[in-house]
């Protein structure tokens, strides 16, 4: 796997892509990315490899099994190893988050 961007990856979806923020406020489902640090080869004080890692939510009204199974077709298409979070209920957006970590 080479470097990721999130946005090119996830726009092909054909839901709405922000980083951080959803880019159609009041449009669900959407999807909003977010650096996570990375993580680091290194030896003898150098770093020989960097990989940054990115955190993935969408952002649904009610459970959409189809989509997260489209999500996660386009990480293993594209050769990303992922690892998917709990579900949580954001009550005062009245919306699901399920979170991706890559």
């Amino acid at each position: 796997m080479g470097k990721i961007n999130p946005y090119q990856l996830l726009k092909t979806l054909n839901i709405p892509v922000g980083y951080f923020v959803n880019p159609s406020p009041g449009s669900v489902p959407f999807l909003v990315y977010y650096g996570a640090g990375s993580t680091n080869f290194k030896a003898d004080d150098i770093v020989f490899a960097k990989n940054d890692n990115w955190n993935i939510e969408l952002y649904v009204t009610k459970k959409d099994v189809a989509l997260e199974e489209r999500i996660e077709k386009l990480l293993k298409d594209n050769e990303i190893v992922w690892e998917k979070g709990q579900d949580v209920y954001v009550d005062e957006e009245k919306v699901f988050l399920i979170p991706y970590y890559i």
